[in-house]
């Protein structure tokens, strides 16, 4: 909890990840050992104010993820409870699943991608701090995006630069009021429209979304690439 208000986190881990070129989902490719997906809940758990952790996963997925949840929980030496759903066929469905799954005594409910496995709960307490703080309805770990930036046609030839300055790259974990969030989904799902990510959902209602950057290591695992760069980190951050 955090100043009494209950906590939740949404894992959606239900994607194929063909962009990986792999036969195993990326979520459970091993890394050093321990499937990715362990990694990022270790990395959540950190978080005392974890009150609750649902995972989603696809329908083949569910008994190897309890059996794997059994073990870990042990193993992190972590009491919170969890719970294993089955998702949707987009990831907006999924973290729809989730929030159906999750306590209605929530009120505060973070959303993080499986394949980022150097996620540090501990930035759970601070976004909703800030949310508290500064009347925000939601709140993302994001970065200022550093490369130039062009505008291109079909043909992948220049049009013009477009500001740098006023975009940013957006990650997870995602904060948000869980009554809002719920809501977001309810209004998406009625008239048939997908968000490129929850915040999507929640600006498209009008509601403020602050970013607060946490770093470059924050990687998500999608392509040879970052899984190359995930062998690295972890070895650096052990």
């Amino acid at each position: 909890m955090v100043d009494g208000k209950r906590v939740g986190v949404i894992v959606p881990a239900a994607g194929i990840g063909s962009r990986m070129q792999s036969k195993e989902k990326k979520q459970f490719m091993l890394l050093e050992g321990q499937p990715v997906i362990y990694w990022t809940l270790k990395g959540l758990l950190k978080a005392p104010v974890v009150d609750e952790l649902i995972i989603v996963v696809g329908q083949m997925e569910t008994e190897r993820m309890t059996a794997y949840l059994q073990e870990w929980m042990e193993i992190l030496d972590s009491q919170v409870p969890y719970k294993v759903v089955v998702g949707g066929d987009t990831r907006q469905d999924s973290v729809f699943c989730g929030l159906k799954a999750i306590s209605p005594q929530t009120e505060y409910v973070a959303i993080h991608d499986a394949v980022r496995p150097f996620v540090d709960g501990r930035w759970i307490e601070e976004m909703i701090h800030l949310m508290m703080a500064e009347s925000y309805s939601a709140c993302t770990v994001g970065q200022p995006i550093y490369d130039t930036i062009k505008r291109v046609d079909s043909s992948a030839c220049i049009i013009d630069t477009v500001d740098r300055q006023t975009l940013m790259s957006v990650q997870t974990p995602q904060v948000f009021s869980y009554q809002m969030l719920y809501k977001a989904h309810v209004k998406a799902c009625e008239e048939g429209r997908m968000g490129t990510d929850d915040t999507h959902l929640l600006s498209e209602l009008g509601e403020r979304v602050k970013i607060v950057n946490k770093g470059k290591h924050n990687i998500k695992i999608t392509t040879p690439y970052e899984w190359e760069m995930a062998q690295i980190l972890l070895k650096i951050e052990e």
